[in-house]
């Protein structure tokens, strides 16, 4: 009989990735269906972590192949969440600053709407791996388990205390992975999770760091002229608009770190 602090991780995967999978079948095409698909794939991720405890080679295997199901996804994912970012800076700006990030925006849209479409089908053997793999994956003891997690919150910990006051972007964006992992583990595993977690905050932390993120990276498209509004003056507001909206969620990101 499974003790009470047991945990079912291949049940746990198993469900996240056909979670995964509904949605990338209900429609594809939907920014949103692929976020939540790779959401999905990223909570099986860190189940993963937690699993390399006693699993370590069944564990590279499995983020190697979530990797590839979510690199199928990354073009379509990656320009929504650059729109968003323009977007809201749109919202937090005055009136020349948010017509240059509206303007920018219009140009991503348009860009977006005809460039290649997300690889399906590679999404979908890859997620199908997955589930192959997530079947044969051993079930471990409670000790395990809770080893496992609490290795998963070392790994954040550790990270976020090399990166927060720090301006570095790599750095920053290992933290959020590893905040992700955290909290995605910490709410799939519920009462067998065995550190303090305050849901709210390691919300509120990862969605900072990942608008701090995705505003970086189109800063630096914009910079590179990868990205334009066809005016050397309108990409400059635009430049400055996302300069301010960058600083206010690193500053906001350290603050919730430093009270978790």
């Amino acid at each position: 009989m499974r003790s009470p602090l047991g945990f079912d991780l291949r049940g746990a995967l198993s469900g996240e990735l056909r979670a995964a999978a509904a949605m990338l079948d209900a429609s594809a095409n939907d920014p949103k269906a692929v976020h939540r698909c790779r959401v999905h794939l990223k909570r099986a991720r860190a189940l993963s972590r937690v699993g390399k405890q006693w699993a370590p080679g069944l564990a590279k295997v499995f983020n190697q192949t979530a990797r590839a199901a979510m690199g199928a996804l990354a073009h379509r994912r990656d320009a929504a969440a650059l729109i968003e970012a323009a977007e809201t800076a749109e919202k937090r700006s005055r009136r020349k600053a948010a017509a240059a990030m509206r303007a920018l925006a219009a140009t991503m849209t348009q860009t977006d709407a005809t460039s290649t479409p997300i690889d399906v089908h590679a999404a979908s053997i890859a997620i199908r791996d997955l589930q192959a793999l997530a079947q044969v994956w051993p079930e471990a003891s409670p000790r395990q388990v809770r080893a496992g997690a609490k290795r998963v919150a070392r790994a954040a910990r550790r990270v976020r205390k090399d990166a927060v006051e720090v301006r570095d972007a790599d750095l920053r964006h290992d933290w959020r992975k590893r905040e992700k992992d955290r909290l995605y583990a910490a709410e799939i595993l519920g009462k067998v999770w065995p550190a303090r977690h305050s849901r709210k905050s390691a919300e509120r932390l990862c969605d900072l760091l990942g608008m701090e993120r995705d505003t970086s990276r189109l800063m630096q498209r914009v910079q590179a002229g990868a990205v334009s509004t066809g005016s050397p003056d309108v990409d400059a507001r635009a430049l400055k608009a996302l300069g301010r909206q960058l600083g206010k969620c690193m500053r906001k990101a350290n603050a919730v770190a430093k009270r978790m």
